[in-house]
């Protein structure tokens, strides 16, 4: 199974196990940051914290460009994903990424949604996030 239909596959559970059992409080934090960097490039923060040692992390920061009519329009998608047996001797409780998004069009507003999962003692929690709007520039600020 490719690595996205994989991430998908293991969202959907989550949400099935969510739907089917008491919340799980096991994210302690869950951030994105979007920066206008220079010439249409914008820097990508998504980081999960969590409560416990996980199993698993999954980080999903979605970028979105606003429309002339004010909706929002995905325009790139950056996934990523840890699990404890790839990190055996390491404290699985929180997992930071960045990327830069190049070729953003000046002066059109942009926003990242954050889609946080985390799987820990048989029991999973997502939880998503959002960054206001903000332009693409030329300089960076």
């Amino acid at each position: 199974m490719k690595k996205a239909g994989r991430i998908a596959a293991l969202l959907t559970a989550a949400v099935f196990l969510l739907a089917a059992a008491p919340p799980a409080r096991i994210i302690s934090t869950a951030t994105v940051e979007l920066t206008s960097l220079e010439n249409g490039k914008l820097g990508i923060l998504i980081e999960t914290l969590a409560e416990e040692e996980c199993e698993e992390i999954v980080n999903i920061a979605v970028l979105e460009c606003r429309q002339k009519d004010g909706s929002w329009k995905e325009v790139a998608r950056y996934e990523y994903r840890a699990e404890k047996e790839d990190f055996p001797t390491e404290d699985l409780s929180g997992m930071t990424n960045t990327a830069v998004s190049e070729r953003q069009k000046i002066g059109r507003y942009y926003r990242i949604r954050g889609i946080h999962c985390a799987w820990a003692g048989g029991q999973s929690q997502i939880v998503s996030s959002r960054t206001e709007p903000l332009q693409a520039s030329r300089c960076s600020g």
